[in-house]
């Protein structure tokens, strides 16, 4: 994993974590930006692209979403968390677990869902990319070869 860190401070701990989530929930296998402290837009499977190119990439995919409606779907994901897809790839993580509630039904509450989905929004309004994740196959990466 290479993490291009794009602002000029470190990236806190609640931000490290984000970016560990989406790892996972990418398989470990997706290039994406880190656009807001649990906000992420997938760039794609390609981490050689130019980091000027997965900048620009991830500007205009956080450019479109504010151009249609902010349609998106929720999930309880397997770790606990709730996750929100909006169009255009881009995903919100809560910050915290979910309640036993949600994780037993599998139901990610509407009132939080629109949180995170008003979170994302407001990353792609505030146009800034702190970070951008590659991910680099390596000898006895179970996912190289997939």
């Amino acid at each position: 994993m290479n993490i291009h860190k794009l602002v000029p401070r470190p990236l806190t701990q609640e931000e490290t974590e984000t970016i560990e989530h989406f790892r996972y929930y990418f398989s470990f296998r997706k290039t994406f930006a880190l656009i807001g402290r649990h906000t992420a837009a997938v760039l794609g499977e390609d981490g050689g692209a130019g980091l000027e190119a997965l900048r620009q990439t991830a500007l205009a995919a956080m450019s479109a979403l504010l151009q249609r409606p902010p349609d998106f779907s929720a999930y309880v994901m397997d770790d606990g968390f709730g996750l929100t897809a909006m169009d255009g790839e881009i995903y919100t993580v809560s910050p915290e677990r979910l309640s036993q509630e949600e994780i037993a039904s599998g139901k990610f509450a509407f009132p939080g869902a629109l949180v995170l989905r008003n979170q994302c929004l407001e990353a792609c309004e505030a146009g800034e990319i702190l970070a951008i994740v590659t991910e680099e196959a390596e000898h006895g990466d179970p996912y190289a070869s997939v």
